[in-house]
């Protein structure tokens, strides 16, 4: 049956039809039961307290039934306007309500009136040919029961909600308030919304028409052809088809698992953008992203920017890369990092600091330029070795993982240094080759060749073999030198990686300077001249001292006696002392001492205070820890309280006062390349709580905190 809508019923007049529908239904056979046997479970909950065919029948007042507006809970969480979104429009007067656009029913199966406040009200339900239709303006809603009320031009719609706006998108529910004046809809119940690009399911819906934006505010997820998120809150705009989500968000994907705390997304170009410090968990490994950084969904990529003072981070299970800025390809597994960047190979236990870098997961290809610097720890020391580039890669030829350094290389360790222009490295061998003026440096010894190969056993330096114009240098106490030349040459180094044999080979050299070493003096006593194409040089493995000399052919030479001695015999041809090139560490570090410092001075244990300076405790042991530290900072005096858990620990002095203060000062010397690391050790007794802080004489504290000690986390040894 379709009827037009009525303006207002008559009581007396809508209760005898109410009566004469009564009487024919049950001259058909019909029962209200039957009637009413389509009607949703939902419908039906939705209705109860609401009696259609009773006089005292309550009707929802919209002042009150109506949910309060949730778009905004509050100041801090109302996201950014969308440009491109329409207005919204201001509140809704008298006037704007005459010459706006009302509310319209199309159907109805049993169409009822009643006055509210004076208001007159529909109470409308559907039948068994169909739901109850409303159309306001390019929006169309169906129902199984509602009530409008006409002067507001508000409808309160129950049960099988269907609410289509332009034939694009479709929200259902179990209960709608809508407000034509303001075209605010708000859904309850079990809401889905359905457009071309997503889904959405939540318990509380609200949807601003002129804003173009629905949110929801209780919780929700969204879902579309290869995403699922979820968060607490969430706002889509639906002229853009972007969103916003906030409140404990995840993303999940067939190879995706995001968490965050506010991002944002655009799903015609599936870009999320994060607004907060964010997790990304892929087949690959794990992405840790700061605000301001996005992640292409469908192609895979993202690019991510660090806070100032922090890094952006991806750790896969063969590699961790941090640095200012980070963009990556999922797919091809390639990657740009830029500024502050440090890359650690788990297999080969290596790091490398840099300006920028690229990586190459697939092949397993990293590249590191300016100021690159490499760190190797090997056993019981650190290998360092810094160039302009940095270069590793993975010989699948040889199935051997190698470096390349280029230029200006440096090379530090606690046996050896060297410089050289190109190097190349194979890490798994151990085995380092020196290109370009290659220059090492071995205790006292000095050594260059034109090539120079490096083997290492155990990280240990055990042989050196040095091609085409091979010399060997070193200074006595009379600041004389001891000179080896030959065409080729092979170092053998001991187990702990000190020179005991050199094997000249062609064209052998010598200049040897003869000390007498008395008990308590030293005499020069000449110089030994030698000419032999092959000699074996033996050396004290202590001091690196020239022990013996063995011959493997005739050999030619004469002793020169000091007054002799003429300027130009002092040295044999090519010859070049060249100490002040010998690499310290910390020109080898350069610019990343401090990064180097900080990582491998980082307390362990818990930090418990964060002040002017940082505390971390392990078990016994308190340690004050800066970064960017001066003098400055240690001007002030540190106090440990201690508190122990039987006075008696205490000395005499005391005991009355239940705690035992102990001011110092930390010495400048604590400061190292700028940190400040200070190790302070507690008594072993049982402690029940310390106080540290800062204080200034005769004027009290500055700072302090109360460290409270668990049983289980004191280290008592007897």
């Amino acid at each position: 049956m379709l009827l037009k809508p009525a303006p207002v019923f008559h009581f007396k007049r809508a209760n005898f039809l109410i009566l004469l529908l009564g009487v024919l239904m049950l001259c058909f056979g019909f029962s209200e039961a039957q009637a009413q046997q389509d009607y949703s479970k939902a419908a039906r909950e939705n209705m109860k307290g609401f009696n259609f065919f009773n006089k005292k029948k309550r009707v929802p007042n919209p002042d009150k039934d109506f949910p309060k507006r949730k778009m905004y809970p509050r100041k801090d969480q109302r996201p950014p306007e969308d440009p491109n979104a329409k207005k919204a429009i201001r509140p809704v007067t008298a006037d704007t309500i005459k010459g706006g656009k009302r509310i319209e029913l199309v159907y109805a199966g049993v169409l009822e009136g009643d006055v509210l406040f004076e208001e007159p009200v529909r109470i409308v339900r559907r039948d068994t040919a169909g739901q109850v239709h409303f159309i306001h303006k390019n929006t169309v809603l169906f129902c199984d029961s509602a009530f409008q009320y006409i002067t507001r031009n508000k409808v309160m719609a129950l049960g099988n909600i269907k609410f289509i706006e332009n034939d694009s998108m479709t929200i259902t529910g179990d209960t709608l308030y809508y407000d034509g004046n303001t075209r605010l809809a708000q859904l309850r119940g079990n809401v889905l919304v359905v457009d071309e690009v997503r889904t959405i399911k939540t318990r509380h819906l609200d949807y601003d028409l002129n804003a173009r934006v629905a949110y929801y505010f209780n919780g929700g997820s969204v879902e579309d052809d290869s995403l699922k998120l979820t968060s607490e809150r969430g706002y889509y705009y639906t002229d853009t088809k972007k969103s916003e989500f906030k409140g404990k968000v995840k993303v999940v994907g067939e190879e995706l698992n995001l968490k965050s705390d506010s991002l944002t997304y655009d799903a015609n170009t599936k870009i999320v953008n994060f607004e907060s410090e964010t997790t990304i968990k892929t087949r690959d490994g794990t992405i840790i992203a700061n605000a301001g950084s996005e992640y292409n969904t469908l192609l895979g990529t993202s690019k991510m920017v660090a806070k100032p003072g922090e890094k952006v981070r991806i750790e896969t299970k063969e590699y961790i890369i941090s640095a200012d800025s980070l963009d990556r390809d999922n797919l091809t597994e390639k990657g740009k990092a830029r500024k502050n960047v440090e890359f650690y190979s788990k297999k080969e236990n290596f790091t490398v600091y840099g300006d920028a870098g690229n990586y190459d997961g697939l092949t397993d290809r990293v590249e590191v330029f300016g100021r690159a610097l490499l760190v190797r720890p090997m056993k019981g020391d650190t290998l360092f070795l810094t160039a302009d580039t940095l270069i590793a890669y993975d010989d699948t030829l040889n199935r051997k993982r190698e470096m390349h350094a280029y230029p200006r290389v440096k090379v530090y360790k606690s046996d050896m240094q060297a410089i050289c222009d190109t190097l190349h490295y194979m890490l798994r061998d151990s085995v380092i080759q020196f290109r370009q003026d290659p220059v090492l440096w071995s205790l006292s010894n000095q050594l260059t060749a034109t090539l120079i190969d490096v083997e290492m056993s155990n990280n240990i330096l055990r042989k050196m073999y040095m091609k085409e114009r091979a010399y060997v240098v070193s200074e006595d106490t009379f600041k004389n030198y001891n000179q080896i030349k030959g065409r080729h040459m092979t170092a053998f180094f001991n187990k702990k990686g000190r020179l005991n044999l050199l094997d000249v080979v062609g064209n052998g050299e010598c200049i040897y300077n003869l000390l007498d070493e008395a008990k308590d003096d030293v005499r020069y006593q000449g110089q030994n001249n030698i000419n032999c194409s092959n000699m074996k040089f033996y050396f004290n493995e202590e001091n690196a001292k020239l022990r013996r000399i063995a011959f493997l052919q005739t050999p030619e030479g004469r002793v020169i006696p000091p007054h002799e001695l003429k300027e130009k015999d002092r040295t044999l041809k090519d010859f070049k002392w060249r100490s002040s090139e010998r690499p310290v560490l910390d020109s080898v570090l350069g610019v990343h001492a401090k990064a180097f410092y900080t990582a491998q001075l980082l307390p362990k244990g818990v930090l418990e205070a964060d002040d002017s300076l940082k505390v971390y405790r392990e078990r016994n042991i308190l340690t004050f820890f800066k970064v960017n530290a001066t003098p400055k900072d240690l001007k002030n005096d540190v106090f440990v309280q201690i508190t122990p858990k039987d006075v008696k620990d205490l000395g005499p002095e005391w005991q009355a006062k239940g705690a035992q203060t102990i001011i110092f000062k930390i010495p400048n010397s604590a400061i190292q390349h700028g940190i400040l690391n200070f190790v302070y050790e507690l008594p072993f007794y049982e402690i029940k709580s310390v106080m540290v802080g800062q204080q200034i004489t005769g004027k009290g504290r500055v700072w302090q905190k109360n460290i409270i000690f668990r049983r289980e986390a004191q280290n008592i040894e007897f």
